[in-house]
């Protein structure tokens, strides 16, 4: 069976793109740089002390054939930049859709959800911050939930005691002092919010 947490797209974001193309940019400017120096200088003196042992032709082939593995070498290297680059943002990226797509959910009401991340993904801080602030909505809510059915009660009792013949005024009065003592409970509840 296979697992579920394998990632099967690394570039999710584009950001990783401009992330890779940045990295790649500063290591090659960097390489570019102190490959200059490097082979400028080495190949001076290089040149200069083989030129006396090895004839021309020969020395050529020499430097041809160091030229052709720093190419290589070069070409290699940006490679396994680019890959590098790729795997440590989608470390990044990848979370970031995941709450993207779990801030959605909650914004539609789904106050049940929790933010999962891999243990090697980036941004757990974050994650536990949303599910922190779900659970303390969550808790917040249960209050006005309980007060709007007890009101809801107060309401079907109000409704049954209208349909007797006689209705105990008494009783009615009763019922809506605790129907309206409920919905300024409820009320107060709601105030917690900033809605504005």
């Amino acid at each position: 069976m296979p697992d579920k947490n394998v990632r099967r797209i690394f570039i999710v974001r584009k950001f990783q793109l401009k992330f890779a193309a940045f990295v790649l940019l500063f290591m090659l400017l960097i390489g570019l740089v102190c490959g200059f120096i490097v082979y400028n200088s080495s190949m001076t003196v290089l040149v200069g002390k083989l030129s006396n042992v090895f004839p021309q032709h020969r020395l050529m082939a020499i430097v041809n054939e160091l030229n052709l593995r720093l190419a290589a070498g070069f070409l290699l290297a940006i490679i396994l930049i680019t890959v590098a680059t790729v795997i440590i943002s989608h470390r990044i990226a990848g979370p970031l859709v995941r709450i993207e797509r779990s801030l959605q959910d909650i914004g539609k009401g789904n106050l049940s959800l929790n933010v999962k991340l891999r243990k090697t993904d980036e941004l757990q801080d974050l994650a536990q911050q949303i599910n922190d602030m779900t659970f303390s909505l969550k808790e917040k809510l249960k209050k006005p939930e309980q007060l709007t059915a007890k009101s809801l009660t107060a309401v079907e009792s109000i409704k049954a005691e209208l349909t007797k013949s006689q209705p105990d005024i008494t009783q009615l009065k009763f019922l809506i002092n605790e129907l309206e003592s409920g919905l300024n409970s409820a009320k107060e509840s709601f105030s917690e919010f900033t809605l504005t």
